[in-house]
C-alpha cells in the first residue's frame, strides 16, 4: 500500500500534535512524518481541530523542528507538498 502511495504521489495529511494527543505516539519525537517524507511519501503538515487539540499548522511545524530536528529542506518540501496537494488550483 505504501509503495502505491509513493508511486502515485497520493498526498497524506498528517497532524503531528493530534497524533500525540490521541496517543498514536507517546511523544512527538516518535512521529514518523519525516521518515515518510524521506521515503518519498507526499506528506503534508496539518492541524486537526486545533481548538480542541491545540495544534495549529505553525505549532506543528515548530514541534517538528524542536522534537524531530526537522531541517529547512524538509520544511520546504513539506510546504511544497501542501501546495502540490491542494484541491483548488490557481
Amino acid at each position: 500500500m505504501l509503495q502505491r502511495i509513493i508511486d502515485e504521489q497520493i498526498p497524506l495529511t498528517v497532524c503531528p500534535s493530534s497524533n500525540t494527543k490521541l496517543c498514536v505516539f507517546d511523544h512527538m519525537s516518535q512521529d514518523n512524518i519525516l521518515d515518510m517524507l524521506e521515503r518519498g511519501v507526499k506528506v503534508t503538515v496539518n492541524s486537526d481541530d486545533p481548538a480542541y487539540f491545540g495544534g495549529y499548522v505553525t505549532e506543528n511545524f515548530h514541534a517538528l523542528y524542536t522534537d524531530l530536528g526537522m531541517t529547512q529542506d524538509q520544511a520546504r518540501r513539506l510546504a511544497q507538498n501542501s501546495l502540490d496537494a491542494r484541491l483548488v488550483k490557481p
